[in-house]
């Protein structure tokens, strides 16, 4: 831990939630701030490909419990709790709101959990290919193979905090408020549909797609051509360019460009 704050300057440690929590800001100044959340197993070092094209705007980033650098998780892992655990660290730090979100997969699920339950502190969200709230329930009706197959690979490649949060990505959802619909909203989704993820489950996942648009209804959607699952890893100046635009927008007297 001592070698990975060492090499990056900006890295902190703080405890919420009863665990060490590492994270790394950019500027604190320039607000609003841009919040990212990463995806099913991954930490903060998702987003290095985006830091450079990003040097002039101030970023959070971190290793949620279980991941990275951070330490073990000790409170549950639903979707409603990492919205809160992550609320309570940006207070924590001195962060204030309203911020702009930026998730990719279950990371854009947490993200746009947090807008629902926090709206006053959010002023735009980002969602990178997001996982629905229903994306469970409806795989294991609409394409039971794909969900046997995945419940086996969850022991095999998952570790403890990825399990953990899987298992529970429905949790709490149904008790949430509704209603929450940011104008500067972007979802952006990927093109490529692997070989093995065609038929069944390539038509469960647009239909979901479409059903964003009744989640967020004033949000833009854009399929990104030629990219996979990791939209921000396949084309990260395009992904960039488009935080660089909401963050503009959200700043006073800017607008998109």
């Amino acid at each position: 831990m001592v070698a990975g704050c060492a090499s990056n300057p900006n890295s902190r440690n703080t405890t919420v939630s009863g665990t060490e929590v590492s994270y790394t800001l950019q500027h604190r100044n320039n607000h609003p701030f841009v919040v990212f959340q990463a995806g099913l197993g991954d930490g903060q070092d998702t987003w290095k490909s985006l830091t450079p094209a990003l040097k002039d705007i101030p970023t959070f980033t971190y290793d949620r419990p279980g991941y990275g650098l951070s330490g073990k998780a000790h409170s549950p892992r639903n979707p409603c709790a990492v919205a809160t655990e992550m609320r309570d660290l940006l207070h924590q730090i001195g962060l204030q709101p309203p911020f702009i979100l930026v998730g990719h997969s279950i990371g854009g699920l947490y993200q746009f959990v947090f807008a629902q339950m926090y709206p006053a502190e959010v002023a735009s969200l980002v969602l990178l290919d997001p996982t629905h709230p229903r994306h469970w329930q409806t795989m294991l009706i609409e394409a039971p193979l794909a969900a046997a197959t995945l419940k086996i690979l969850r022991y095999i490649v998952f570790k403890k905090a990825a399990r953990l949060e899987f298992d529970e990505q429905e949790t709490c959802l149904s008790a949430l408020p509704s209603g929450y619909a940011p104008q500067n909203a972007i979802l952006l989704f990927s093109s490529d549909f692997k070989v093995n993820a065609q038929g069944t489950f390539e038509s469960m996942i647009r239909n979901l797609r479409k059903d964003w648009s009744k989640l967020l209804p004033m949000a833009q959607s854009i399929e990104v051509p030629a990219v996979g699952h990791y939209i921000h890893l396949d084309q990260p100046q395009y992904v960039a360019s488009i935080i660089k635009q909401v963050h503009a927008a959200a700043m006073p007297n800017k607008a998109y460009t």
